[in-house]
């Protein structure tokens, strides 16, 4: 989770040689957590606009702490890229 600042995620896509930006994150949303409730890599990079302080869960506590909201951010996932 972002905590302070700004961050943009950036990703390369088939068929392209540079990556794109796929979204901007501001103070208060959250990242990587399809690849906590996957298990796979991360889909994308995340690169600082601003200074940033971020709050990070490794998947335990990440599980511990969602509990039935995982599916919630399960059906979220189709909006990514």
């Amino acid at each position: 989770m972002l905590m302070t600042g700004e961050a943009l995620a950036i990703k390369l896509l088939p068929g392209k040689t540079e990556p794109i930006r796929v979204f901007e994150y501001k103070a208060g949303q959250y990242f990587g957590e399809r690849a906590l409730l996957t298990n796979e890599p991360r889909a994308a990079s995340i690169i600082t606009r601003s200074p940033c302080k971020c709050l990070t869960l490794d998947r335990g506590s990440f599980f511990k702490l969602l509990g039935n909201l995982r599916e919630l951010l399960r059906q979220n996932m189709d909006q990514y890229i």
